[in-house]
């Protein structure tokens, strides 16, 4: 794999040495949903619950299950300790499918975040996401390789890992980062401020695979069937071909097909509609 360049995120001394306790103006932290009645939660990571929706199918029989993964917020949303998932409205795009939808858990940590990336100091968000995943598809006797992680940006990335570390199943993912610490910088300086309260560096050197795909697909020592869907103005459109490559060779046990889909249907950092993106998920081929 190509070199990558890698842009720090330190804070100033005085930022980085924060107390734990310490919150700025109108950050409320360690928050309870204001919504928490609209979901159902995972309580297996200690003072972390998992918010999450999912389908009920009547006791229709499923064949499959589709993990949403959630997208970035928005900075102007006027109640910032609701949990959002992203695209829960589509669930109905795979009716022979069960629908897990999740919210990402690390915006507890801090009403100032509008992504968090499934970091957090003490646990690793996204093995427990993949978990929580293979519980429902056991309940479902849904088998790994029917069970497909979808996300776009920071969901994508989250698909992508999750998928990882559940063998056998399968990520599509829309422009996902590769590298969280190369991401636009202040996205990195708020996950420093108000969830790691560290700079990025001591945390990679302790949690690569929390950052990094690659560092992820060997902490879990597979990699999942991969559907990364991007375009030529992709902002890490190099990064997402070379990490694409270094999967193929990189010598980890592949679960399935890794495929590239580039389209001209948008630009930069953008997504499909959801007719592309219902096709992407339930096809199995390109």
């Amino acid at each position: 794999m190509g070199a990558i360049d890698i842009v720090e995120g330190g804070l100033p001394q005085a930022a980085s040495e924060r107390s734990a306790d310490e919150r700025e103006p109108g950050e409320a932290r360690h928050w309870t949903p204001s919504n928490q009645a609209e979901f159902e939660v995972d309580r297996s990571l200690e003072g972390l619950p998992i918010y999450y929706r999912e389908t009920d199918r009547g006791g229709l029989g499923v064949d499959a299950l589709t993990v949403l993964m959630p997208a970035a917020l928005g900075g102007a949303r006027s109640d910032r300790t609701a949990a959002i998932v992203s695209r829960f409205s589509w669930a109905h795009l795979w009716p022979e499918s069960a629908v897990l939808a999740i919210a990402d858990p690390c915006l507890q940590e801090s009403s100032k975040l509008n992504g968090a990336w499934f970091i957090h100091s003490r646990h690793d968000v996204l093995a427990a996401i993949a978990a929580l995943a293979a519980r429902k598809a056991e309940q479902l006797r849904v088998p790994a390789d029917r069970i497909t992680f979808y996300g776009s940006s920071l969901g994508g990335f989250g698909a992508i890992a999750a998928a990882s570390a559940l063998p056998g199943s399968r990520a599509v993912a829309e422009v996902p980062q590769i590298y969280f610490r190369n991401w636009m910088a202040s996205s990195v300086r708020d996950v420093e401020r108000h969830l790691l309260r560290m700079p990025i560096a001591d945390f990679h050197a302790r949690h690569p695979e929390r950052l990094s795909l690659p560092d992820r697909l060997i902490h879990s020592g597979n990699v999942p069937s991969i559907r990364l869907i991007t375009n030529p103005g992709e902002l890490r459109l190099d990064e997402q071909l070379e990490f694409l490559e270094w999967a193929r060779t990189a010598g980890l046990p592949i679960s399935g097909p890794i495929e590239l889909f580039s389209t001209d249907r948008v630009s930069g950092h953008q997504v499909l509609d959801r007719s592309a993106v219902r096709w992407l998920v339930s096809s199995q081929s390109l």
